[in-house]
C-alpha cells in the first residue's frame, strides 16, 4: 500500500506518468486456483492504486492452498492458472503474463495445453546458480 500511496502522489504530481513506467507483479502460489486469481490480481491493483499491470507473473511452479499446504500439479495444473491470467489479461487488467523460476519443460508444457507463449521467465541466475538450460 506504500508503493501505491507514493505512485499515486507521483502520478497526481505530475513527477511521471502511468504510461512511462513498467509495473510487475506476481502471482502468490497460494492464488493458483483460477477462481483466485483476478481476486488477488485486483487486491494488487488496488494497493498499487493502478488499473493494469504490465507484467504479471506465475511466482513459483508450485501450487499451494490458502491453508499453507501443496497441491500436486495433477490436482491444479499450472495451465490452468495461466489460462486463468489470460483472461486478467483480455479484460485489460494486464498487459503481458508469464511465469517466473519455470523449467524449459514446465514451460513447453504451458504452452502445449493452453496455446499461450509466456511473455516472461523471470529467472534466478548468479555464480552459484547458473541454469544455462534457461
Amino acid at each position: 500500500e506504500e508503493v501505491g500511496k507514493a505512485l499515486k502522489d507521483c502520478f497526481d504530481e505530475g513527477v511521471v506518468r502511468r504510461e512511462d513506467l513498467f509495473l510487475t507483479s506476481k502471482l502468490w502460489c497460494s492464488n493458483y486456483a483460477p477462481e483466485l486469481v483476478r481476486p488477488a490480481l485486483e487486491k494488487q491493483l488496488k494497493h498499487l492504486n493502478v488499473e493494469y499491470l504490465d507484467l504479471f507473473l506465475m511466482h513459483w511452479p508450485v501450487v499451494k492452498t490458502p491453508e499453507g499446504g501443496f497441491l500436486s500439479l495433477e490436482e491444479l495444473p499450472l495451465s490452468k492458472t495461466f489460462e486463468a491470467m489470460k483472461e486478467c489479461m483480455d479484460a485489460g487488467l494486464v498487459k503481458n503474463i508469464g511465469v517466473s523460476n519455470f523449467t524449459t519443460k514446465k514451460i513447453k508444457d504451458i504452452i502445449d495445453d493452453t496455446g499461450i507463449t509466456p511473455a516472461v521467465n523471470q529467472v534466478e541466475r548468479h555464480p552459484n546458480l547458473q541454469q544455462p538450460e534457461l
